[in-house]
C-alpha cells in the first residue's frame, strides 16, 4: 500500500507540473501574439518584420515571468479538478490522505516549476531580454527613446545618458557665463561613472577639473529591478549601502525573487482548499474562479504591504513575509473547516 501511495504522489506532482507549465506557455504565447500585433506599426524600411519578431521572441520568456504565479495557480486548480472528476481525490482521501496533505503534494510540482523557470530567468531569459533591448535601441532612430539626466555643477549644466550602469555615454557639458548666456557646449561620447566621479579614456584638459569632482547619487525609485539578476542586485545593494531609500528598494526586489517559490506554494495552499468543498452550488467552475480571485487579492495584498512598509521605512523582509503568512493562516483555517 505504501508503494501505491508513492506512485500516486509522484503522479500528482508530475501532473500538476505539466499542467502548470502548459498554462504558463499558453499565457506567454498569447502575450507574444498581442505584442506582435501592437508592434506591427513599427515595421518600416529600417526595421523589418523578421527583426521585430526576433526581438519580441527574445524578450518574451522573461516578460512571461510576470504570469508565473497566476499560471501555476490556474494550472494546479485545473489539475485538481481533473483529479476530482476522475475520482482520484476521493480514493486518496479514503486511503488516509488528508486534504491538506494532498494540496501540499500537488504544490510540489508548481514549486519545482517556479524554481526551474526562475533559474532560467536568472541565467538565460534576462540576458536574452537585454540583447533584444540593445538590438531594438540600435535599430530605432526615435529621439524620445533617449533619456538624459541633467545635473548642475557650479556654472555648468551636465547631461548624462545610461545612468543604470557604470558605463555612461553622450556626456554634454554646457557652461554659462555671468550674464546667463551659454559660453560653451561640448559633448563626450563615452566614459565611466564610479563613486559619483566621471572619468574618460581621454578627457580634454578644460573639462577634467569640472567633471572629476561631480558627485552623482542615482535615484532608483523609478527603476525597474525585474530586468536585473540576483547577482547584480547584490552588487547594486553593496554600492547603495549609504542610501537608505535605494537599499530598501533593492532589498525588496531581492526578497521578492528569493521568496517567489514560497509565495506560489502559499497561494496554492489556500486556493487548493476550495477543491474539497461541496461542488453542488456552482460546480468546479465556481471553485476555479474563486481560486483565481484569491490570487488577484493576494497580488493586491503584496503590493499594499510593500508600499506601506516602504513609506514608513519598516523592514522590507517583513513586508514580503507578511502576505505569505496571512495566506498560509487562511489556508490552515480553510482546511480545518473541511
Amino acid at each position: 500500500m505504501k508503494e501505491i501511495f508513492g506512485s500516486y504522489s509522484r503522479h500528482l506532482i508530475f501532473k500538476c507540473f505539466v499542467v502548470s507549465l502548459t498554462t504558463w506557455l499558453v499565457l506567454v504565447f498569447l502575450d507574444f501574439s498581442i505584442s506582435v500585433i501592437l508592434e506591427l506599426e513599427n515595421v518600416s524600411t529600417s526595421t523589418s518584420f523578421i527583426a521585430l519578431l526576433m526581438s519580441l521572441a527574445l524578450e518574451q520568456f522573461h516578460k512571461g515571468m510576470q504570469y508565473l504565479e497566476s499560471s501555476v495557480l490556474i494550472g494546479t486548480l485545473i489539475a485538481l479538478v481533473l483529479f476530482n472528476q476522475q475520482g482520484n481525490l476521493v480514493f486518496l482521501r479514503s486511503a488516509g490522505f488528508s486534504p491538506m496533505k494532498l494540496v501540499a503534494i500537488c504544490g510540489v510540482g508548481p514549486m519545482c516549476l517556479s524554481l526551474l523557470l526562475l533559474t532560467f530567468d536568472e541565467f538565460v531569459f534576462i540576458d536574452l531580454a537585454a540583447k533584444a533591448s540593445i538590438d531594438a535601441k540600435a535599430q530605432s532612430t526615435q529621439q524620445d527613446l533617449i533619456q538624459t539626466s541633467w545635473y548642475f555643477d557650479g556654472d555648468s549644466l551636465i547631461g548624462i545618458q545610461n545612468l543604470n550602469s557604470t558605463a555612461i555615454e553622450s556626456v554634454r557639458v554646457i557652461d554659462f557665463s555671468a550674464d546667463g548666456s551659454i559660453s560653451s557646449n561640448q559633448t563626450l561620447k563615452d566614459g565611466q561613472l564610479k563613486d559619483g566621479q566621471i572619468t574618460f579614456p581621454s578627457t580634454p584638459s578644460n573639462l577634467k577639473e569640472q567633471l572629476t569632482p561631480l558627485k552623482i547619487e542615482k535615484n532608483l525609485s523609478g527603476m525597474s529591478f525585474k530586468n536585473i539578476t540576483l547577482i547584480n542586485l547584490f552588487t547594486l545593494l553593496k554600492d547603495n549601502q549609504d542610501n537608505f531609500q535605494n537599499s530598501q528598494l533593492i532589498k525588496s526586489s531581492i526578497y521578492t525573487k528569493l521568496l517567489s517559490p514560497f509565495s506560489i506554494m502559499a497561494i496554492i495552499f489556500l486556493a487548493g482548499s476550495l477543491m474539497f468543498s461541496s461542488s453542488r452550488s456552482g460546480g468546479v467552475g465556481r471553485q476555479i474562479v474563486l481560486g483565481i480571485s484569491i490570487g488577484l487579492m493576494y497580488e493586491l495584498l503584496k503590493d499594499l504591504s510593500l508600499v506601506s512598509f516602504l513609506v514608513y521605512q519598516w523592514p522590507v523582509l517583513i513586508a514580503n513575509l507578511l502576505p505569505i503568512l496571512i495566506i498560509l493562516s487562511g489556508g490552515i483555517y480553510s482546511f480545518r473547516r473541511i
